[in-house]
């Protein structure tokens, strides 16, 4: 079964992400989990993590946390209002595509997700917890949809019959 968490909202105060970036940067090296920063204007991420973004000078700011080596990162990328945004791919039919052949371009979204399931209900646990602290500490209007129900109902013996089998 195909799990994932999808979310998106607005920082509570734009001036604290240097702060979320100091926290998530920590909770990943106590983990040993890879990062990617980003940081407005670069367009390119720095730090030991395994992502790069070929784009141009972007206006976002954050960081990449790889929770687990085989998933996409749990992005916490935002835009100069605050709002999260990660990059996304656009691909060939899309009226502004490159012709067939050449890089596919890139695109902002204004929320992102994180499949869970090839980890699963561990590391669905965990991103849960670090959406939670996302929530609770820096984004109180963070919505989340999660498609194993465990973000509404934390009902553990659930996730794990729908993730795990048992």
């Amino acid at each position: 079964m195909k799990v994932t968490l999808r979310y998106g909202g607005t920082l509570d105060d734009p001036a604290g992400l240097p702060r979320l970036r100091e926290d998530f940067q920590d909770i990943a090296a106590a983990h040993s989990w890879p990062v990617d920063l980003l940081d407005r204007g670069e367009g390119r991420p720095t730090g030991p993590g395994r992502g790069v973004t070929l784009a141009p000078p972007l206006a976002l700011a954050g960081l990449k946390v790889f929770v687990h080596p085989q998933t996409d990162p749990l992005w916490l990328t935002f835009d100069e209002a605050g709002v999260l945004t990660r990059l996304g791919d656009f691909g060939p039919g899309e009226p502004t595509s490159p012709p067939q052949g050449r890089r596919l371009g890139r695109l902002l979204q204004s929320s992102a997700s994180m499949q869970t399931s090839i980890g699963g209900s561990e590391l669905h646990r965990t991103v849960v917890g670090l959406l939670d602290y996302l929530k609770r500490a820096y984004m109180s209007d963070l919505d989340v949809s999660d498609d194993a129900g465990y973000w509404l109902d934390r009902d553990d013996a659930a996730l794990r019959r729908r993730m795990d089998g048992y």
